[in-house]
């Protein structure tokens, strides 16, 4: 089931987190730690819940890696509750990055995902923050099914 929240901003932290107000949650049934799709017409991301507000109504605020996955122009957003992922055994994606990235640095870098059981699907943006600036990964593929969530294993097969 979605809903048609708006999007009132965006927190100056990474980490893949959506924070809800209280009345979407009630409607979705989301919980603290529950994993979210967003999709607005400039594109699509995933996220984590980090918590449940009574402020703000019909709406949410994003990390900025979600919100520059949005694109930042849209202020609706469909939301999601993703009720099972899935653990993908490979992934295909593709890299923008202003600087060029070795394989330890990328690996870094993805980790982030692991670390944050950010649930990834076809299409799926997001923005990694390395050492070298920001660096934009589309997922094109993820095997066997989707919705799933990049392990550590599967990090570790890249190379």
């Amino acid at each position: 089931m979605y809903a048609l929240v708006r999007l009132r901003g965006y927190m100056e932290d990474v980490g893949f987190r959506v924070i809800v107000s209280n009345d979407v949650a009630e409607a979705l049934g989301l919980r603290v730690g529950d994993a979210v799709k967003l999709e607005t017409p400039d594109g699509s991301s995933g996220g984590r819940v980090a918590s449940v507000e009574r402020t703000n109504k019909s709406g949410i605020l994003v990390t900025a890696d979600i919100y520059m996955a949005l694109g930042g122009r849209s202020r609706a957003v469909l939301l999601k509750r993703i009720d099972r992922a899935y653990e993908a055994s490979s992934v295909r994606l593709g890299l923008s990055a202003e600087a060029t990235l070795n394989v330890e640095e990328l690996k870094t870098a993805l980790r982030a995902f692991a670390f944050a059981r950010v649930p990834v699907f076809t299409n799926f943006t997001g923005f990694l923050y390395t050492q070298k600036g920001w660096v934009k990964v589309t997922i094109k593929g993820v095997e066997p099914r989707e919705p799933a969530y990049i392990s550590t294993l599967t990090v570790a097969q890249l190379g």
